[in-house]
């Protein structure tokens, strides 16, 4: 009978590896994490670079990257993750947007960093800077954050995110992390989410096999997750167990509890932030829910 050699693992090739780390360690991006930090960014890096090596191709993704001028190409698939100091927070918060716009970059993470802390926000190298309070997507984010990581103080009492934006992700400031649910950049002409693609994308990251979405959420263990305006079936993609609308729900903010990894997780799910004239009531609510699942 043949017996198959064992694959041999050559040191040069463990080399390679160590000189990878190495390089992605020494970055400019992985500089602004602490020690301690580095090796969970790392690996979301690497969970992110397989899966794009695993599911670009496959159906039904690949039906939109053989489109003209489509989006669906390794340039246009935007990491995200966490921001510096996102691990040592007393609560750790999740934001789960829909889609990158015209993102041209390819870490959402390290794009947005520098622009939080200068307290001046812009989708991508052409679009005009915002004042952080006045782009409410980011704002929104700010405030949230803000508010529950100072046990959910009343959003009234929460200060202008100019005002404490340029400490954000270090030692004395507060942090979070973000991830979309779709990880290709849209390039459409209008800010209408493309579901049609968010739905490919989920249909192509979660199979028998794996999970790649549930796969982010394990490696950043958070206590609580705010998501954007997501019917239940694309919540549920999230992996774990995720229970209907509970009855604590609100008209603004549906109430989830996501079981993964033997936890219990709030899942917060409401209005997109972006929504217009809606920032207030998005704020409030949603530090309302997170007081009461948080016991805060």
């Amino acid at each position: 009978m043949f017996f198959r050699k064992k694959k041999e693992y050559r040191p040069e090739g463990l080399d390679r590896i160590a000189a990878d780390i190495q390089r992605k360690y020494s970055s400019e991006a992985y500089q602004k994490y602490p020690e301690f930090e580095k090796d969970l960014r790392y690996r979301i890096d690497d969970d992110l670079d397989y899966q794009l090596s695993r599911i670009l191709y496959r159906s039904p993704l690949y039906e939109f990257s053989i489109e003209p001028n489509t989006t669906i190409t390794p340039s246009n698939f935007i990491h995200d993750g966490f921001y510096p100091y996102y691990t040592v927070q007393d609560v750790k918060i999740l934001f789960i947007g829909r889609e990158a716009y015209q993102m041209d970059a390819n870490n959402y993470i390290d794009v947005m960093f520098p622009q939080i802390q200068s307290g001046v926000t812009r989708r991508n190298a052409n679009s005009k800077g915002k004042p952080i309070d006045e782009d409410p997507f980011y704002a929104a984010q700010m405030y949230i954050a803000y508010s529950i990581l100072h046990d959910c103080m009343p959003y009234e009492q929460v200060p202008w995110a100019e005002d404490f934006c340029s400490s954000f992700g270090t030692e004395n400031g507060i942090s979070f992390a973000f991830m979309n649910m779709n990880k290709f950049s849209s390039w459409s002409n209008t800010w209408n989410t493309n579901w049609e693609l968010m739905d490919a994308y989920i249909e192509t990251a979660v199979n028998d096999n794996t999970n790649h979405i549930e796969d982010e959420i394990c490696n950043l263990k958070p206590d609580i997750i705010i998501s954007m305006g997501f019917e239940y079936d694309r919540l549920a993609a999230l992996g774990g167990i995720l229970t209907e609308k509970l009855e604590n729900s609100s008209s603004i903010t549906n109430v989830h509890h996501l079981t993964m990894l033997g936890q219990m997780i709030p899942v917060l799910d409401t209005y997109h932030f972006s929504k217009p004239g809606k920032l207030d009531a998005i704020c409030k609510d949603v530090i309302a829910r997170a007081k009461e699942e948080l016991g805060l």
